[in-house]
């Protein structure tokens, strides 16, 4: 007999009556059934209904939680325990990991993993996309995959790495691949993985992406913030090197005869591009003989001299001015002389050769050689270039300089003609000849400098040095270099680079010194100035963009490339609207521009897009920069990123919205657990009457009851049991809910709880011609637990053993211990349980679809209680369960203690 459970006028369930009698169930049958249903139909419904609310306040209150926690710091690191703890309590695992995902260059790296540690499983990386486990649908398409024991099994197959195959032979069968989007750009993804086959269904999957959400923002700071001080300390390498490129240029030009200062300038080369052998080949004026000029390092041998073409590589630079390497030992091409032979024999495998280039011209060459492998990329190679921009004016310089000291015809048309100061000075100090450039840069005439003391044109806190070192080059024959400043006869100063060359008798007397000099003036206050922008401008925080007149990008800093995502490269030069946004429209530009061709500052925030598409907010202004004639020499922009901070502000409300709800359904929670409270004590009374004056009547003491009336008596007792046990059991999932249950420990003799157990179910055994069975090795084992609820646990497995098993089968009860806890297994050979039933059998409410099972009256609430109070013991539960074979149930208990003395 199928009666339909009706609730608010809609049908949700089937009240079922079966029975052996064929004409069991007439039409009162009937309508005493459907008054039964009308009376559990609501509070069924309401259960129903209860658990589906409680469940769902419970994960948003996780979620919450996961969020507060996420948020609490900016540092992950020290919070991913807790969070992975939290993330538990929704999504089940057995390993989590959050790979951290850069989209731009598509690397992939594992850099928090919680619970199961597979040796050589755990990677840092980075790795490519595509060498990752990550499915192709997850970091493309931003979907959520769910992989169980089968199909992941297969995918493991057909990996590209072993990675999966490492975790599926580590017993992690099952997998949850879950996107953790930003802003529609992927930056990590969240993976589960689990002991169990098939553990991630519509409810997990929904559950994850929330979790995703939550921890999406950290994700991208923890990136941002990782590639801030990436960049941090390759803006410090960038300035050391760049100054070292100076330092290089002030050596070099501090004088004209480079062996000098040549030791000086391999000491700062070093610190940039590595070498075991460097070498400076100059190339002859007739463009036909390479000479090497300066050598350090392995195989040193200066002036070694071969035609132009004994190498087609060295010919190649040469001709075409780019740069050559081979990062190998394999130089069947570089040359076959006996020289380049005893190179390679001394381990020299990897080779660097750069142009020097002077005023477009090559003047020779900068060779590096190495011991080491793949030594050079091509950041080596942008360094050798700018060393070689450094000393190709010095080589050219100092390769006139040679000229001049061999040949006087030369040294005469050097020295009246081009930039080169020339002067001579006598024993005393006093100029005795200077050409028309130093005329014209200190602003005397020959007739007002000839006689005069050359530190007498010096700075007055100088001049005493000047002299003394003068005249100390009476007793020294080398020649003497540096720089120097003189002030001209309008009272400014100048700074020269000279080379001096002393000048003896035959007898060794001191006669004059020659003297030849460049004006570095401008060079340094450029250079110093330079140097001040450059580093303020590629320090600033905020992206900076020059603007020429005709809006084309001229320069942008090192904010603008990490902002936008363009190398300087690839946007100098180009049309400032490459920046614009669609999210802008072409009014708004045309106003901003309107402003500053006005001569005007404009300020505001608007859109713009980065080189990879995506659009963001900034705060930006762009002033024009104005010549002395009032026109536009060009235009600057500064412009700030705000995304972040906007971001920030919708999150705000976004958490203070969910804190109102949890506050709300916090409230809601109370509520229903006063209202089945009271429910639940308001139906126990009238159920307990029922049932006392049911058991009365049932006596039949009068003799006037019908065998009929008899079977119906029974039947209410048997409802009205079956009701009260539902009503405790509601009660008992209330107090648990509420965590108002409390366990009062006590030292318990685990045999004699036990037996007691098994002589007060003897009864309901024998009822069923069953027989149960007590298999003890706990004598004189004794724990700290709560007796009642330990009864109340063990009582409702041996009696859903008897109750699910057939007729005339045994009950067998077994305890052991370890000394430090108590298993108890309670087994029987009875109906079983499906793989559905095991997922769901510690859910409230829950009851196989499977006949034999529903014929058999229950709450569906015994086997979630009795988890909750095992769990209130720090105890464990486990089923296990195969269909008509039986079903074995297994609790363990902690806390065995010495038993009590006699006394006590």
């Amino acid at each position: 007999m199928l009666i339909p459970l009706i609730w608010q006028g809609s049908s949700f369930g089937v009240l079922s009556f079966r029975a052996f009698d064929p004409s069991a169930f007439g039409q009162h049958q009937i309508e005493i059934g459907k008054q039964i249903a009308g009376q559990i139909a609501g509070g069924i419904a309401s259960a129903h209904q209860y658990s589906k609310l409680e469940r769902e306040s419970r994960e948003r209150k996780q979620i919450a939680e996961i969020s507060r926690i996420v948020n609490s710091t900016l540092d992950f690191d020290s919070v991913f325990t807790a969070f992975a703890e939290a993330a538990r309590e929704l999504v089940p695992f057995d390993r989590l990991a959050i790979s951290m995902i850069n989209a731009q260059n598509r690397k992939i790296y594992d850099a928090y993993v919680a619970g199961k540690m597979i040796p050589h499983g755990n990677s840092t990386g980075p790795l490519s996309l595509e060498e990752s486990v990550l499915p192709t649908t997850v970091y493309e398409d931003h979907e959520v995959l769910v992989a169980n024991a089968e199909e992941l099994a297969e995918r493991a197959k057909t990996d590209v790495t072993d990675g999966n195959r490492t975790r599926v032979a580590a017993g992690l069968i099952s997998t949850m691949f879950v996107p953790v989007v930003l802003q529609g750009t992927i930056v990590g993804a969240l993976v589960f993985r689990s002991f169990q086959p098939d553990p991630y269904h519509e409810v997990e999957v929904d559950l994850a992406k929330q979790i995703a959400v939550q921890i999406a923002g950290v994700i991208a700071s923890t990136q941002q913030r990782s590639l801030l001080q990436t960049e941090s300390a390759g803006r410090r390498k960038l300035a050391e090197e760049q100054s070292r490129i100076a330092e290089i240029g002030r050596i070099v030009s501090s004088t004209l005869d480079l062996d000098e200062v040549f030791s000086l300038v391999v000491e700062q080369v070093r610190e940039l591009v590595p070498f075991d052998r460097l070498v400076i080949i100059l190339l002859s004026e007739d463009r036909q003989t390479l000479i090497d000029e300066f050598v350090d390092g392995l195989g040193t041998k200066a002036g070694i001299r071969h035609d132009v073409g004994y190498n087609p590589l060295q010919l190649n630079v040469i001709e075409s001015g780019t740069s050559f390497v081979s990062n190998s030992d394999d130089h069947r091409d570089f040359g076959s002389r006996e020289f380049d032979k005893h190179l390679l024999a001394l381990g020299l495998k990897s080779v660097l050769v750069s142009s020097l280039k002077w005023q477009k011209n090559v003047v020779g060459l900068l060779s590096f050689r190495s011991k080491e492998v793949h030594p050079y990329n091509d950041h080596e190679i942008e360094l050798a270039n700018q060393i070689g921009a450094q000393i190709a004016g010095a080589v050219s310089t100092s390769k006139q300089y040679q000229l001049l000291a061999t040949s006087e015809a030369s040294y005469r048309d050097i020295v009246e003609s081009g930039h080169i100061l020339v002067w001579r000075m006598d024993a005393e100090g006093r100029f005795s000849y200077v050409n028309k450039t130093v005329e014209d840069i200190l602003g005397y005439s020959s007739g007002e400098l000839i006689g005069a003391l050359f530190w007498d044109l010096q700075p007055s806190q100088s001049r005493d040095l000047s002299e003394k070192h003068y005249k100390l080059r009476a007793s020294n024959s080398e020649r003497n270099s540096g720089e120097t400043i003189y002030v001209t006869k309008s009272g400014s100063e100048v700074h020269l680079s000279f080379s001096s060359f002393p000048e003896f008798d035959a007898d060794g007397n001191f006669l004059s010194s020659r003297e030849i000099a460049l004006d570095v003036t401008a060079e340094r206050a450029a250079l110093d100035d330079l140097k001040i922008q450059n580093a303020a401008l590629e320090e600033a925080g905020d992206a900076v963009v020059i603007l020429l007149p005709d809006t084309t990008i001229g320069y942008v800093n090192s904010a603008f490339v990490k902002q936008m995502g363009y190398s300087k490269a690839e946007v100098i030069g180009q049309p400032s609207s490459i920046l614009r946004s669609s999210s802008s429209s072409d009014t708004t530009y045309e106003n901003i521009w309107e402003v500053a061709r006005q001569g005007n500052i404009w300020r505001g925030t608007i859109f713009s897009q980065r080189k990879d598409g995506t659009i963001f907010t900034i705060d930006a202004s762009l002033s024009p920069v104005l010549a002395e004639d009032g026109s536009i020499t060009s235009y600057v922009s500064i412009r700030r990123d705000v995304t972040e901070r906007i971001q920030a502000e919708r999150d705000r409300q976004v958490r203070a919205e969910l804190d109102a709800q949890n506050q709300q359904l916090q409230e809601m929670n109370t509520q229903r657990e006063e209202f089945f409270t009271t429910v639940s004590h308001e139906l126990r009374t009238p159920l307990t009457a029922v049932t006392a004056f049911s058991d009365i009547l049932s006596r039949n003491r009068a003799g006037n009851l019908t065998d009929g009336q008899l079977e119906q008596l029974n039947v209410i007792r048997r409802n009205s049991r079956s009701l009260i046990n539902l009503v405790e059991d509601v009660l008992d999932m209330s107090r648990l809910n509420s965590r108002s249950i409390r366990i009062d420990l006590a030292a318990l003799d685990v045999d004699a709880m036990v037996r007691s157990i098994g002589e007060s179910l003897g009864p309901t055994a024998r009822e069923r011609e069953q027989t149960i069975t007590i298999e003890s090795n706990t004598k004189d084992v004794w724990i700290n637990a709560d007796k009642s609820r330990l009864i109340q646990v063990f009582s409702n497995l041996i009696t859903n053993a008897c109750k699910y098993s057939p007729k005339g089968s045994r009950i067998n009860i077994l305890t052991t211990t370890d000394g430090k806890s108590v298993e108890f297994c309670v087994v029987d050979s009875g109906y079983g349980m499906s793989a559905a039933d095991l997922r769901s059998a510690f859910s409230p409410f829950y009851r196989s679809e499977r006949d034999e099972i529903r014929a058999q009256s229950g709450t569906g609430l015994g086997m979630s209680i009795s988890k909750t109070l095992v769990e209130l013991h720090d105890g464990q539960i486990d089923v296990q369960s195969e269909i008509n074979v039986g079903t074995t149930v297994t609790v363990k208990i902690p806390g065995v203690i010495p038993p009590p003395s006699p006394q006590n």
